[in-house]
């Protein structure tokens, strides 16, 4: 029966060929919209999630709020001493890392090797056990000694392809510099990092060279902890007053109040906008946006559907009569316009997926970022898409089935088949939705292409080109504490 369903389907299709083709183009146009918004909603969702122990990794950030005017003071970052202290405090935490970023005081350090000379932005340091707690894999190096040592650093395979060529970077010399030109020993290559992670490094050095160089007396590192099997943060937080009182980071100040509190790893680019971030963060609320702005595409495309179907109702009165005549029931009819639209859905996604492969390389240039519809996508939720897809298809093929398998056979044979007024409102109303939704998503577009536009090119009130700015350094010389450890 499914067999016969098919050969009728596809029959139909390759009988009427201008309007299969404008009926898959059209739902096909729509799906790849769908795809790519969808691509990069996952891309989003997914930020650190490839981490082996993500869901019980957490950050540790502090807030400084003054009471006389209830000022808060919302950073990422904790002192520097949190790590040692929550690890021995508390043994539920099973690890803790410690991060710097390089240019928290001094700027974008540069990277100097032979006669090649870089700004490098991106330069962390990280405890040595950096890379048992996130799963950042090495192709070159001991992931477990790379970062044991001061004056030691792991680079990405793309930074090492800068540097060093096709040779092995394992053993050489990069020279550093931070406030002073440095040498630092390169003990590991990482495979280059995904783009949907808040770790936005290039060059990973020991955290024991930035103790020994700038002493401990800054705040602002970032310290993340990886909690024992079924512990629960919201009991572990619940603790953390007493623990600050208990080791006096309250101060003897009675203006100020700390606070600390625990980020999950996933929620820290789309639910963290403190002051002194690691890296730049997205606003979930926009990724709402975007699937809102994608089921109104969708939505469009099917009316569209809907109303291209039925419009041509008249070419098929006659074909549902002659099936009546010769003992179709109404239940197969439907089947059978259902077996079209499904077969319709299949190939519209065909055409999405072709649509996809080719624009998506231009969707991430244009918004800065790489996309891909790749294997593992495909893995966790291809079968999500096609089922939505093909869903989505069979709803918009359900009007239109239900519709032309009422019509009576005598009616349709003699050439009387009428379309019923309830019929025609409603294809009018849907008409003036879609136009209605088409005008809405064309404004919107138009409005925020216009408001990018003035960003880019207001007039600033100053000469950008002819401006430099300058950084005022506060050095700061190691304690004694610094070198007796």
């Amino acid at each position: 029966m499914i067999q016969s369903y098919l050969k009728l389907a596809l029959r139909s299709l390759l009988r009427y060929k201008m309007h299969s083709a404008i009926s898959v183009l059209g739902l096909g146009i729509g799906f790849a919209c769908f795809i790519i918004t969808f691509v990069f909603i996952a891309h989003e969702m997914g930020y650190d999630a490839f981490h082996n122990n993500a869901g019980r990794i957490y950050r540790v950030r502090m807030d400084s709020i003054e009471k006389a005017r209830n000022i808060r003071n919302s950073r990422a970052t904790s002192p520097h001493s949190i790590s040692s202290l929550l690890k021995r405090d508390f043994p539920e935490i099973e690890d803790v890392v410690r991060i710097k970023h390089g240019d928290t005081f001094t700027g974008s350090p540069s990277v100097h090797y032979l006669d090649k000379h870089f700004v490098e932005k991106e330069i962390y340091y990280a405890d040595h056990n950096f890379f048992q707690m996130f799963s950042f894999p090495l192709v070159e190096g001991d992931a477990q000694t790379a970062l044991e040592a001061p004056y030691s650093v792991v680079i990405t395979e793309k930074m090492a392809l800068k540097y060093f060529g096709g040779d092995s970077p394992i053993g050489k010399t990069l020279q550093i510099k931070i406030g002073t030109k440095e040498d630092y020993l390169v003990t590991g290559v990482v495979k280059d990092r995904p783009s949907n992670t808040h770790f936005k490094f290039d060059f990973i050095a020991s955290l024991r060279t930035f103790q020994l160089r700038r002493g401990f007396n800054d705040s602002r590192y970032y310290t993340y902890i990886l909690l024992s099997e079924n512990t629960s943060p919201e009991l572990l937080a619940q603790k953390f007053s007493e623990f600050l009182e208990r080791h006096k980071y309250t101060g003897k100040s009675k203006k100020w109040e700390k606070r600390l509190f625990l980020q999950p790893l996933h929620d820290i680019h789309l639910h963290s906008h403190f002051t002194y971030e690691l890296s730049p963060n997205r606003d979930v609320r926009y990724l709402y946006l975007l699937m809102g702005i994608a089921l109104c595409i969708v939505l469009i495309v099917c009316v569209n559907y809907v109303n291209f179907s039925t419009f041509r109702f008249a070419n098929r009165a006659k074909e549902v009569g002659l099936r009546k005549v010769f003992g179709s029931v109404r239940s197969q009819l439907i089947q059978q316009f259902l077996g079209e639209t499904l077969v319709m859905s299949v190939l519209a996604f065909v055409v999405s997926l072709v649509l996809v492969e080719y624009s998506l390389p231009y969707v991430s240039g244009f918004l800065g970022q790489e996309l891909a519809f790749d294997r593992d996508l495909v893995t966790d939720y291809g079968l999500f898409l096609l089922g939505t897809i093909v869903i989505i298809g069979l709803v918009s093929g359900l009007y239109p089935a239900f519709f032309l398998s009422r019509f009576d056979p005598i009616d349709t044979l003699g050439g009387n088949a009428k379309v019923g007024s309830a019929a025609v409102l409603l294809r009018k109303v849907l008409i003036v939705f879609q136009f209605a939704l088409s005008i809405v998503l064309i404004i919107t577009t138009l409005s925020l292409h216009t408001q990018l536009q003035f960003l880019k090119k207001h007039d600033l009130g100053f000469d950008a080109e002819n401006l430099v700015v300058f950084s005022a350094l506060r050095l700061r010389q190691p304690s004694i504490d610094t070198y007796l450890q």
